[in-house]
């Protein structure tokens, strides 16, 4: 919803509190860490904050990796950024 109207700043905080709920409730779902680090990025992307997207992106990656449902046959979906 956020981030359809443009207020990336509020989108953040909301992709960091999800990030919160992953850490404290559901630490082994690392799709889910992947998933909200990329839209971290995304968000840090559209605010022209390219070194902490790429931080983001990068955590997204490991994250990706550390899954037991990674494919290591196949390209990571986070390394487009």
């Amino acid at each position: 919803l956020y981030y359809r109207l443009r207020k990336y700043s509020e989108a953040l905080n909301s992709f960091r509190d999800r990030l919160m709920l992953l850490e404290r409730f559901d630490h082994r779902q690392y799709e889910d860490f992947a998933e909200t680090y990329d839209r971290i990025g995304h968000m840090y992307e559209k605010m022209k904050h390219d070194d902490q997207a790429r931080i983001a992106y990068r955590e997204a990656m490991m994250m990706e990796q550390k899954s037991t449902q990674f494919d290591r046959s196949s390209p990571s979906k986070y390394q487009q950024h």
